[in-house]
């Protein structure tokens, strides 16, 4: 576990210009206290695979939301609580936040260990490796709308990835 953790907290590091960078480009995308706000999905997609071979997991991107009509095809009936009245937000689902809130998040899972290299903007550590059942995550949303959620996503991340292997196997001088 220990070597997951240490994993998941050179990934953030490495990712955290990456996302300034996104920004920049994307102003609609500022805002929140913190530099992980709304960067979820992207590294989701990003560091999934990135652990994945690195320790022989599983894990997937995982997905709550809270403002969403319960006729929704994404909605998954089975865990999400549409009608709640949770702290007087419609729907409970994603990440309990420390502010007492449910926020919309994406996160990884195997179903057995949790890994979220985002939670800071919900007032969290910036890196979570956490049992399966951490009752701050609530997935209400099925796989297959999550995988479509992602789609738009993993063309960045690959870009990512692929920066990520640069830096970790810089390629061998040309020999002269």
């Amino acid at each position: 576990m220990d070597e997951l953790v240490s994993a998941a907290n050179e990934l953030s590091e490495f990712v955290e210009p990456l996302w300034r960078e996104w920004k920049e480009q994307n102003p609609s995308l500022q805002g929140g206290e913190s530099l992980s706000f709304g960067m979820c999905r992207f590294t989701s997609a990003f560091a999934g695979p990135i652990l994945n071979r690195q320790f022989g997991l599983r894990l997937k991107p995982f997905a709550g939301f809270t403002n969403f009509h319960p006729a929704d095809p994404g909605w998954d009936k089975r865990h999400g609580k549409p009608a709640s009245t949770f702290k007087g937000q419609d729907g409970v689902g994603g990440m309990l936040g420390t502010d007492g809130l449910w926020h919309e998040h994406y996160w990884l899972s195997d179903g057995i260990t949790i890994v979220d290299l985002t939670a800071e903007q919900f007032g969290w550590e910036p890196v979570i490796v956490a049992a399966g059942e951490d009752p701050r995550y609530l997935a209400n949303w099925k796989p297959s709308a999550v995988t479509s959620h992602m789609r738009d996503v993993t063309l960045r991340a690959k870009g990512w990835q692929e920066l990520w292997l640069e830096r970790r196997n810089p390629p061998a001088p040309p020999r002269l």
